[in-house]
């Protein structure tokens, strides 16, 4: 394919080599090796070494071949657009696990802000409700926390801002 860069695959030098379209191939057959996907949806592919076979990530394969050496800060490789089954060199980036989390904020895949969140068993409305109880101070915590079916260190985290900040 025009444009595409082949690298040696780390730690397989003179056996395979992989191309900034994210594409492995062995050196002395020049065959493309087939990729299947893992339970998380990412695209591996099965490398040999002296007898001994290794499923390896292809984004892990693209950074080491494509980007800056690692940082000690570095924990995982990002896709960029959040899709993991683009390996594509210009949509990976090295970085920290709150850095790929900003990231699928960016691009819209993450939304745990309120009733948004899977795992909310209130809304903002209920929420509106249980600071308005609370600024009166007719109601404990826990009076409040039975009424709307929660803990009771849930409406302590409302109450303080802890959670459901965005709500007003």
């Amino acid at each position: 394919m025009e444009g595409e860069v082949w690298k040696s695959v780390v730690g397989y030098e003179g056996i395979y080599e992989i191309s900034s379209l994210a594409r492995v191939r062995r050196i002395t057959t020049g065959r493309i090796l087939k990729q299947f996907l893992d339970s998380h949806g990412c695209p591996r592919v099965g490398l040999w070494l002296r007898g001994s076979g290794k499923s390896r990530l292809v984004s892990q394969l693209m950074a080491d071949a494509f980007l800056p050496p690692k940082s000690p800060t570095d924990t995982v490789v990002r896709h960029l657009n959040d899709n993991p089954a683009d390996n594509r060199a210009v949509n990976l980036a090295r970085g920290t696990y709150s850095d790929n989390l900003n990231d699928a904020f960016r691009n819209g895949r993450a939304r745990s802000n309120g009733s948004a969140n899977h795992n909310a068993k209130l809304t903002e409305d209920k929420v509106r409700e249980i600071l308005s109880l609370d600024a009166t101070g007719n109601f404990s915590q826990r009076e409040l926390a039975l009424q709307f079916g929660v803990h009771n260190v849930t409406i302590n985290r409302i109450v303080r801002r802890r959670t459901w900040k965005h709500v007003v």
